[in-house]
Order: structure tokens, then C-alpha cells, then sequence
């Protein structure tokens, strides 16, 4: 296991790396929610890793109604496949630093947080597979008012690997994401996409207290207008000659 996060101890640059820009390689596989039980056994001990920790930590910053920390939160929900395994096992090794505080969520059975480092700015919280990957930010973002103790907030999931970084970069991977929301702009993604309607693609979010705010605790003038002509969805397909599609791509769009 030493292997796996030898790199991490390596000095990492954490500036604000302007006038760059990243991204973090795409490998979508869309997880689907599926009941699934706890695993029992306990997690095997893991190497330490040679990071400074924050000073502030969400233990410290839970409950807390005031805006205490410019630390960022970056939530990482993770549910169990092959390709995910592979993608947290990199981003383990290449995408933690001392700079931000990391809450990995793991939705259903997996023993992965074996692999997860005990460190004072890590958190691991283990909930069923359920309400998607959204959902999962939002009980854990909401649980003891755990957002309020930030201001900037990543969040992303297991279907994508990274982060990767040109030769010439000199910036940190979450500060070009969080460098790139301003007071104009509250939500930075890695893709955007016009189906079913235009939308930043989940897989990677970055945002602020403002733009997260809106996001948990839409005004009632969206919530009325999101009934009255509910958004466009996907659902999997059905048709005979797409059967032997991956989970990944056999969709279809549905109007409402």
C-alpha cells in the first residue's frame, strides 16, 4: 500500500495558478442507486501520509453558522465498480493535498476505505446507495449544517480520473477550478451539455456559499416554475437494438 501514496509525499505547489487552466480526464460511468448493505468488516490500517494538515478541519467547522474557514470542502462520492476502484486508487495518490479539507462519500458495499488515509483533514461517511450523487452531497452537506463552516466547495465523483496537469502547470488542481468562480459565475464544471437541456455535467462541480446555497435551497419562484414545466430527463433505453449498450450509454431522451 506504501505504493500507492509514496507520491503524496513529494512537495506539492498550491497556488492560484493563473492564466491556467485543467481538467480532469473523462471515463464516465454513471453509477445507478441500488440498495445495498453496510459492509461489516472493519477497514485494514493504512500508511500515513506525509501531508500538513489545515488547521481547520469539518470536525471543527460542523454545526458551526458562521463562514469560518477559506479552507474548500471537496466531497468525493464514490460507489463500487472496477473502473471507479481504479479512478479513487488515482486520485488518492494524485489529487489530496494538505490545502483542502476531503470528505470521501461511499454509497453501498465496498471495503475501499482500506484504502482511504487517516488524516485530520480526511472524512469517510458510508450511506446507502441511494438519491444519486447529488443527493449524496446534499445529506452530507446539510447533515449538522456541515456547509456552513465554508466558503468554496468541489464536488465530483468516481466515474472520472485525474487530476492531470500539463508539464508547464504551476497552480494546484482545486485552485483552477475555484479560481475560475467569480461573482458573476457560481458554478464551474469540467463539460457542459445540451441534452437533454443545458447543463454543467455532475461529474465535477466547483462552486462557492452563494452558488451552493441556490443549488441546496432553490427560491420558491424555481421550485414553482421547475413544476409547472418540469425539466427534460433520461431514462434508459428499452429499444431492441440498443440492448447490447453499456449501462453507460443506453439512453434514451424523454420530454415531459
Amino acid at each position: 500500500k506504501k505504493s500507492l501514496y509514496e507520491d503524496l509525499a513529494k512537495t506539492q505547489s498550491h497556488g492560484a495558478g493563473a492564466g491556467t487552466d485543467s481538467g480532469i480526464a473523462v471515463g464516465v460511468e454513471p453509477s445507478l442507486p441500488q440498495d445495498t448493505p453496510s459492509i461489516s468488516s472493519a477497514p485494514q490500517a493504512v500508511s500515513s501520509l506525509a501531508v500538513e494538515v489545515p488547521v481547520t478541519t469539518p470536525s471543527e467547522s460542523s454545526g458551526n453558522s458562521q463562514l469560518v474557514s477559506n479552507t474548500p470542502l471537496i466531497l468525493y462520492a464514490y460507489s463500487e465498480s472496477e473502473r471507479a476502484r481504479v479512478n479513487i486508487e488515482f486520485f488518492i495518490r494524485h489529487g489530496l493535498h494538505a490545502a483542502a479539507d476531503f470528505v470521501f462519500i461511499l454509497n453501498g458495499q465496498t471495503n475501499v476505505s482500506a484504502i482511504i488515509p487517516e488524516e485530520a483533514n480526511i472524512r469517510v461517511v458510508q450511506r446507502k446507495n441511494d438519491c444519486y450523487d447529488i443527493g449524496a452531497y446534499a445529506e452530507v452537506l446539510t447533515k449538522d449544517d456541515l456547509y456552513k463552516g465554508y466558503k468554496r466547495f468541489i464536488m465530483l465523483n468516481a466515474s472520472i480520473r485525474g487530476p492531470f496537469l500539463p508539464s508547464w502547470a504551476r497552480g494546484c488542481w482545486s485552485d483552477m477550478y475555484l479560481g475560475k468562480v467569480t461573482d458573476e459565475v457560481k458554478l464551474v464544471g469540467m463539460t457542459a451539455n445540451c441534452v437533454p437541456s443545458f447543463h454543467i455535467q455532475s461529474m465535477i462541480w466547483a462552486t462557492d456559499i452563494l452558488g451552493l446555497s441556490t443549488l441546496l435551497f432553490p427560491n420558491e419562484a424555481t421550485l414553482k416554475k421547475l413544476r409547472a414545466q418540469p425539466a427534460p430527463t433520461l431514462q434508459p433505453s428499452q429499444s431492441p437494438t440498443r440492448q447490447n449498450a453499456s449501462p453507460s450509454t443506453r439512453y434514451e431522451l424523454l420530454l415531459p
